[in-house]
């Protein structure tokens, strides 16, 4: 375990699993009523971003598919369009796991980029940039269709099939 100046260096906490020193009631610990989540830390928006929620967008289309189907070939393509503003995440996962689910349209929010930098972002090119992610799973999930209606009632959707025998 590597030393600082205040001793032993806390290990990093994780969703669901309080540091060390949480445990030992450090006030750098993770708050016992934080809500968990089954993903890593990479897939959760940083605390700026979190912070911001409210002055951000909601995406503009959601991008649904099979299993080998170039979902992420098609967002790579998007990302490397002028007139477009990739998500923090290509896979969000908001419509389909309860725990991100439960945290509300801002949480959603955190993973898009801000208001303002859209409208910088369309003046400069003249024309509406647009924002989306990629969730595959999200065709699947018996829950999604209402929550997106809800949640995002004039969205689009692409949707990738592909033929099962050939893969």
């Amino acid at each position: 375990t590597p030393i600082h100046e205040s001793g032993p260096r806390p290990e990093p906490a994780f969703p669901g699993r309080p540091a060390a020193s949480a445990q030992q009631g450090c006030p750098l610990g993770v708050p016992e009523n934080s809500i968990t989540s089954p993903l890593p830390p990479r897939w959760i928006p940083t605390p700026e971003r979190l912070a911001t929620a409210s002055h951000r967008i909601l995406p503009d289309f959601l991008i649904l598919g099979a299993m080998k189907a170039g979902t992420t070939s098609l967002y790579d393509m998007f990302r490397r369009h002028p007139n477009f503003i990739p998500a923090f995440r290509k896979e969000v996962h908001f419509f389909d796991i309860p725990e991100r689910w439960d945290r509300g349209l801002n949480f959603y929010r955190a993973f898009f980029p801000t208001r303002i930098r859209r409208l910088l972002a369309s003046t400069r090119a003249g024309t509406r940039v647009l924002t989306g992610e990629a969730s595959p799973y999200y065709l699947y999930h018996p829950h999604v269709s209402a929550r997106v209606a809800a949640s995002l009632p004039n969205g689009r959707f692409i949707i990738l099939l592909r033929d099962p025998i050939i893969r």
